[in-house]
């Protein structure tokens, strides 16, 4: 077991925090407990994402962004769609909008950074 002068050591520039209630320090604490579960779920998705992406770059699906949109035209939701990289380089051709513009470009651009093979894909989808 530590001795008080070996803690005070031990807590050196943070020695500054015995002088607080203990109700702040409470506080505190709940609030870094909270932080770092946070920190961890977020770790957690992150990893998970990873492993995904791994085996879909196997097969060449790529993760696609996409905006869906209602009869009018009008924006209604976005969703991730897997699909083949050719396939989905076809499904980037048909833009109404900037908005759209920017979905695929933002698409090709990760793909990019995650090593497809782009220039392929577009010929095998006949672009």
């Amino acid at each position: 077991m530590k001795t008080i002068n070996e803690m005070m050591m031990e807590i050196g520039e943070d020695a500054d925090l015995l002088t607080r209630s203990d109700l702040w320090l409470e506080e505190e604490k709940q609030y870094f407990i909270d932080l770092t579960k946070t920190c961890i779920d977020e770790l957690k998705s992150i990893c998970m994402a990873l492993i995904i992406k791994r085996s879909l770059q196997e097969k060449n699906i790529v993760p696609m962004q996409r905006l869906l949109r209602n009869a009018a035209g009008g924006m209604e939701d976005i969703v991730i769609e897997l699909r083949k990289l050719p396939d989905a380089i076809k499904v980037l051709q048909d833009k109404r909008d900037e908005i759209d513009e920017l979905f695929a470009t933002g698409n090709m651009l990760v793909w990019g950074q995650d090593g497809y093979d782009i220039s392929t894909s577009r010929e095998i989808a006949g672009i």
